[in-house]
């Protein structure tokens, strides 16, 4: 053990980086939101419905006073997977 670390946080964790804040975030999970709308044209009505849909990845992550976020999944970077960098966690993969 870690002298001055107690011992929960030795335990694995993957850290995500803001791109756009530079904030470190621990990552908590991750999801899929999807969509689908359809409205009756203006005129036409349901002869020329407006169709839209779409797919919204995002991850759920901690700051370090545990308040708990959500962000699109291409707005974070990963740093380190159980302290290690990326390439390095691939490494013997």
């Amino acid at each position: 053990m870690s002298a001055g670390r107690p011992a929960y946080a030795l335990g694995m964790a993957t850290i995500l980086r803001h791109r756009e804040s530079g904030e470190r975030y621990i990552l908590i999970g991750s999801g899929l939101g999807m969509f689908r709308s359809v409205k009756p044209h203006w005129f036409f009505g349901n002869m020329g419905q407006e169709k839209q849909e779409g797919v919204h990845p995002c991850v759920a992550v901690s700051d370090a006073a545990g308040k708990l976020r959500w962000f699109d999944s291409e707005d974070m970077e990963l740093v380190s997977v159980n302290g290690m960098p990326p390439a390095e966690a691939l490494a013997g993969a």
